[in-house]
């Protein structure tokens, strides 16, 4: 049997090992990450009106990882920080940030767990807006930040047979 893993390069180790010698593995990703350069990720930060007083941060992916530090220096002294997934919320503690609450689905379910605004909600860019429309119904401000894009592969004749 083949099956064939259309992650990114790097994120199939969990598959490899769960599928282990039951079958042939092939590794197709179908998707990369274009990641916005640090210094235009800080500068948009910095330039948010609330900058310095958000009360809450939102990242809906480990993938914004090398932007927490700089999403950090925007947060008021008290704030609360959710997350998206499990992964997501290890590395918001690997560098320091204690998340109040996790969802293990969508960013949307977060919604009704934050209460306090303005909010900074780190994300891919073109992602679903349902959480940033909820928050801005309810007057807390959301201020969204594109971190990165997921983009297609395109695949060339070899790998398409």
């Amino acid at each position: 049997m083949l099956v064939a893993l259309t992650r990114e390069r790097g994120h199939n180790e969990g598959l490899r090992r769960l599928i282990g010698d039951r079958a042939d593995v092939l590794e197709l990703p179908l998707t990369t990450t274009h990641f916005r350069p640090l210094h235009e990720v800080d500068d948009e930060i910095r330039s948010l009106r609330d900058f310095g007083a958000f009360r809450s941060l939102v990242v809906t992916s480990a993938r914004c990882e090398r932007y927490v530090g700089l999403a950090h220096d925007a947060l008021g002294a008290t704030h609360e920080v959710f997350s998206v997934g499990a992964s997501t919320t290890t590395t918001l503690e690997r560098v320091g940030l204690t998340v109040t609450h996790e969802s293990s689905d969508t960013a949307f379910e977060l919604a009704d767990f934050i209460t306090r605004g303005p909010v900074l909600l780190l994300a891919a860019a073109g992602g679903r807006r349902e959480l940033s429309e909820a928050l801005t119904r309810r007057i807390l401000h959301p201020r969204l930040v594109e971190c990165y894009a997921t983009l297609e592969v395109t695949l060339d004749e070899s790998e398409q047979d």
